[in-house]
């Protein structure tokens, strides 16, 4: 799937909704894209390349 599609696909499913500020965990700050009524919005492009690094471990 063309990485446009998939960012779409991925908005339209909230995968970029994260947890309210005060919630957050420090370790998660580089994955952070930016913060919209006080909840943290991930980085879908940085999703995405987790997300197959996950893909090729599981196909080991």
């Amino acid at each position: 799937m063309a990485t446009q599609e998939l960012i779409k696909d991925m908005l339209d499913n909230a995968v970029h909704i994260g947890y309210k500020r005060q919630f957050w965990s420090p370790k998660m700050k580089n994955y952070i894209h930016g913060i919209q009524n006080w909840v943290h919005v991930f980085d879908l492009y940085k999703t995405i390349d987790k997300l197959e690094e996950v893909k090729l471990i599981m196909k080991d």
